[in-house]
C-alpha cells in the first residue's frame, strides 16, 4: 500500500467515530471533568491527537499527499466543538497553532462553510 493511502487510512480513522470515541465521548457531556475537577481521560486523548496533528502540520500544509483531502475535512466537526469538548478556556489557537491555521483555511471553503450552515439549520442553531 503506499504510503499516502496508508497515511490517508491513519488520518480517516483518527477522525471517524470508531477510531477516536475520545472526541464523541468528551463532547457528549458528563465526561469533561472528573470529580476532582480534572480534564477527563477523553480531553486528554484529544489534547494528545491535536498534538500530533500539530507535529504533522508544522511540517506541511495538508495531512495527505501534499493535498487537501477528505483526510484534513473529516476533522472540520471535531475542530468546530472543541469549545465544548475542551471547556471555554481552551485556547485553540494558542495550543495548536499548527492545528488552528490548518482548520480556518478548511473552513474557508465554499462546500466546508455549506455545511456549517447546513448542520446549524439542522440543528435550529
Amino acid at each position: 500500500m503506499p504510503t499516502t493511502q496508508k497515511h490517508f487510512t491513519f488520518y480517516s480513522h483518527i477522525a471517524g467515530p470508531n477510531g477516536c470515541p475520545a472526541f464523541g465521548q468528551a463532547s457528549s457531556g458528563g465526561y469533561l471533568t472528573d470529580v476532582s475537577g480534572a480534564p477527563s481521560k477523553q480531553q486528554a486523548e484529544v489534547k494528545r491527537i491535536l498534538g500530533v496533528l500539530e507535529s504533522v502540520l508544522e511540517q506541511k500544509e495538508w495531512l495527505v499527499g501534499g493535498k487537501l483531502t477528505v483526510a484534513d475535512i473529516s476533522f472540520v466537526p471535531w475542530d468546530n466543538a472543541l469549545s465544548t469538548i475542551l471547556g471555554p478556556s481552551f485556547d485553540f489557537e494558542k495550543e495548536f497553532p499548527a492545528v488552528y491555521r490548518w482548520h480556518n483555511k478548511i473552513r474557508q471553503l465554499p462546500g466546508v462553510q455549506f455545511g456549517i450552515k447546513e448542520q446549524a439549520r439542522l440543528l435550529g442553531k
